[in-house]
Order: structure tokens, then sequence, then C-alpha cells
């Protein structure tokens, strides 16, 4: 049995039709073939696809190769593209491999058909392997791996095309940071690998409970972004309440059950800002507030922000201080209350800063946390 080839023949002469079945035959195809030789024949041939060479006349009454050659070329189509003639000479080899052919061979030495087909199948895999690694990169750059959302990049594109279309239209726009609370325990007592099909699920969650013209994306460890075309005052926080609501019930990893909590920060276009980057960082304060006092969800204010900038200062220079120790720990001791003898100590971190000097842990945990500084902090 050979291998299985679809050829699509445009070729007037029935004669010469069955030379080039026999010689695929010889070369160890089983070739599916189709013969054309007309504009129409061929252009219905075309949009019905699935071709994985065509081989031309050179020359026919009604139709030409390199006519065939354009047709293919306007619908866009990457198909080894083989001409073949009996009587034309070299300059009209050149011809029509300069207009796109990838081979050109004389009827009287058919011999160089198969050695053509199977290095132009090559080069086909080779030039769909790159388009389909591009679009790949291309999708990458866009979405999220793990919950297949939009990431920051996109979200951020799509809210200044929201910007821009409020401007136009007069409506508010509506931008929401959730972040999971204790994800990092659920991570580290579950394992990665679960905590990312949790991941997933609420991002999916989050897509069921939203409209199809909402953008729900993913911003990076366990912080989702929502994207509202506002209809009220009033619509960002209805969807708040609704995303706490649709988070409830609880998630089955494995058959366990998973309660998720998420604390979530409002910012809304021009209230609160006149551009993404501003939104993005008001959305961002008020989620942090949302989630020290525990309230759910918070829509920015600026008299939350007034201990922002030193809070961003305190974040930057955080770093420096763990690689310049200046944070150290305080061991706290841990008595068995029936023999009043210590068992243990609970060791507890806390930061000498240079200049503001003793830095309590819940200016700099949290923080930590969302920045990822949590992890050399820890160690």
């Amino acid at each position: 049995m050979g291998k299985p080839l679809n050829v699509l023949l445009v070729e007037d002469s029935e004669d010469d039709a069955q030379l080039v079945v026999l010689e695929l035959r010889r070369g160890g195809y089983e070739p599916t073939v189709e013969r054309v030789q007309t504009f129409a024949d061929m252009t219905a041939a075309l949009d019905r696809g699935g071709w994985d060479v065509i081989i031309s006349d050179y020359s026919m009454p009604q139709f030409s190769g390199l006519a065939a050659l354009a047709l293919m070329q306007k619908k866009g189509m990457d198909v080894p593209f083989i001409v073949m003639s009996g009587t034309v000479g070299e300059e009209t080899a050149v011809e029509a491999m300069r207009a796109g052919a990838h081979d050109y061979l004389m009827k009287s030495n058919m011999r160089r058909l198969v050695p053509a087909i199977e290095r132009e199948l090559r080069d086909a895999k080779i030039r769909q392997d790159r388009r389909q690694a591009d679009e790949w990169n291309k999708y990458l750059a866009r979405y999220d791996r793990l919950t297949a959302l939009p990431n920051r990049t996109s979200l951020q594109d799509r809210l200044e095309q929201a910007i821009k279309t409020s401007q136009r239209d007069n409506r508010p726009v509506g931008l929401l940071l959730l972040d999971m609370d204790s994800f990092k325990e659920i991570n580290d007592t579950l394992g990665h690998s679960r905590g990312d099909i949790l991941l997933q699920q609420v991002g999916k969650r989050l897509q069921e409970a939203l409209r199809d013209s909402d953008t729900v994306a993913r911003m990076g460890g366990d912080e989702f972004a929502v994207l509202l075309s506002l209809s009220s005052p009033d619509h960002a926080s209805l969807v708040a309440r609704k995303i706490i609501a649709a988070l409830e019930p609880p998630f089955l990893i494995e058959e366990l059950p998973i309660v998720v909590e998420a604390s979530i920060g409002i910012a809304i276009y021009p209230e609160h800002g006149d551009s993404a980057d501003m939104l993005l960082q008001r959305a961002d304060v008020a989620m942090y507030v949302a989630k020290s006092t525990k309230s759910g969800f918070t829509i920015y204010d600026p008299t939350l922000d007034q201990h922002s900038p030193r809070r961003l200062a305190l974040i930057g220079q955080l770093r420096e201080a763990i690689e310049n120790n200046q944070l150290f720990l305080h061991y706290q001791p841990i008595v068995e209350f029936q023999s009043s003898r210590i068992i243990g100590v609970e060791a507890l971190v806390r930061w000498q800063h240079p200049e503001h000097g003793f830095i309590p842990p819940d200016q700099f945990i949290g923080p930590a946390e969302q920045t990822g500084l949590i992890i050399p902090l820890t160690k």
C-alpha cells in the first residue's frame, strides 16, 4: 500500500495525466487525483481544499500553468506547485519559477517528478511549522498560557481602546482587579499543579458570570482583571458582588472542595484616572485596601491613596533591605500551658529601615506577596 497523496492535476491530456499517476505509483505513492483544465474547475477544486501538491501543464488551450499558479496565490494558499511541459525551454522555466512555482520539469523526464514532490513536501512542512510557531508566539504575547485568557499586555491594549471609545461615546469604563485571598497557602498545601487547575477554574467561572462583551484577563499569579463598559454608576459594584457570589460555591479539585475568597479593587474612567496606567494603579490601590480590610471589594478613593507613594517606595527598597540584611527575626516563645515550659519559638520578621526606623510587618509583607519578593524574603 503506497503513501496517500492528494493531487490537483491541471492537465488537458488524459494520456499525460495517466503518466503522472503511473510515475507517482512507481515512486511509492497511492495518489488521489482530480484533473481540471479550466479556470472555473480549478477555482472549485481550490475552494474544496485538502491538496498536498498541484501539478500543472504549462500551456493548454483554455488555461495555463501561470494562470493556475496566480489563482492559487490569489487565494493565499501555500501548496507545492510544480509546472510540467513537453515543449518549452529554459526561458519559460525561469519565468515559471520567478512567478512562484516551486519546481519545473519536462514531461520527457518524469523521473524527476517524485524527488521534486518529496523535496517540496518537506519544504512545505518546514514552512507550516514556522508559521505555526510564529502564530503560537503571537498568541503567547497576548494570551495567558495557563487559562487562555487575555494577559496583562492584551488587557492594557483593550483598556486603552476602551478609553478612546469612552471619549467618543461619553460612557464610563470600569476596571476591576481581583486577587485571590490565601492562594499561596492553597498552592503550598495542594501543590502547584492543583493550584494551576484552580486558577483555570476561577478564570472559567469569571467568564461564565460576566457578559460576552466584558473582558476577563489574567494579570499573573492569582490576580485577574475585568474590563467593563459601564451602563450606570452602580454597575461596577454590582459586577463585583456578582463575582464574589460566583466564587462562593467551593471548587472541586480531585474531589476536594476548595473555598476561594477574593478581594476586588475598582477604578472608573474618567473619574479615577485618564489613562490605562493610572486606572491600573488605582484599581491596585483599591484592591490592596479591600484585602487589608476584608471588605470584599473597594472603589478607589483618593483618601485611600495617601500612603501609596511611601508604599511604592517601600516596595522598591525592600529588595535592597533583603540584600543588605536589614530584615531580622524576633523569636516569640511558645509555652505549654500546663507545665509552663517553653516548648518552641515562633520566628517573626522585622525590618529596621535606615531612614524610617522600625517598620512593622503589616506594611511590607502584603506588598512582598503581591510583587514576588516574598520568596527571597522568606529565604
